[in-house]
Formats: C-alpha cells, structure tokens, sequence
C-alpha cells in the first residue's frame, strides 16, 4: 500500500514526479526550491540518525540540534561555509570508533578540516 501524506494523498515515484514537474511547469514552484528540499533529505537523515543513536545510548547531539535548520541550508543561504563544514565533520567522526578518533583530529589540526572530511570520508568509501 503506497505511503499516505497528511492529506491522505497517494504520492510516489513517477505520480510525485508528475506532480513537482506540472507545479514547475505551471510556475507554483521553483526549480532551486525542489533543488532546497532535496538538499534538506540528507540533513534530515543525519538528524534522524542522531537523534537513534542518542535514544540507544549513543553520543549526545548538541542541545537544540533538532530544532534548528541543518547548518548546510544557513551556509548556502547566508554563506557561511565553516558552520557547514563543522557540521559535516561533526557528524563524520561521530561515526568513527573513538580509538580511531585520534587521526583525523591530527589530521584537522595539521592540514584543516576540509582535509579531515576528507579522510573521514574516504574511510567510509572503503
């Protein structure tokens, strides 16, 4: 049974597709608009991930995390780039056992973030 919206709509795959295509096409939404909201799935997963994570004993997220629009949208929106950037690695090396932690705080002080993610995210590519 296809997943219901709360207006008990029946909206997936090419019927959604169909729907945001007609909403471009009749100039009711912006193609940079549905470009925002497909950008905000992944922050919302990552919340999502660490809010389970939190609930089965896990790291603790900041207070207000969940409340607050992921940092990623403020940095396109207002430019500010190292809020995101801390975001990504903050998010990257929770996920790495804290033995292993070590190395790519190394690696962030040595070389800088943008190398830190880096490393953190060609480790989860292996």
């Amino acid at each position: 049974m296809p997943p219901k919206t709360h207006l008990g709509l029946h909206l997936h795959g090419g019927i959604a597709q169909y729907v945001v295509d007609r909403l471009i096409t009749a100039g009711r939404i912006s193609r940079a608009e549905v470009a925002r909201y497909i950008a905000d799935i992944a922050d919302e997963i990552q919340q999502l991930e660490a809010r389970l994570l939190q609930l089965r004993g896990g790291a603790t997220p900041p207070s207000g995390q969940q409340h607050r629009r992921p940092a990623r949208v403020h940095a396109l929106r207002d430019g500010r780039a190292g809020k995101a950037l801390g975001g990504t690695y903050g998010g990257l090396i929770r996920r790495v056992p804290k033995p292993e932690q070590a190395q790519y705080e190394k690696i962030k002080a040595r070389d800088g973030i943008r190398a830190a993610i880096a490393a953190l995210q060609s480790r989860k590519n292996k």
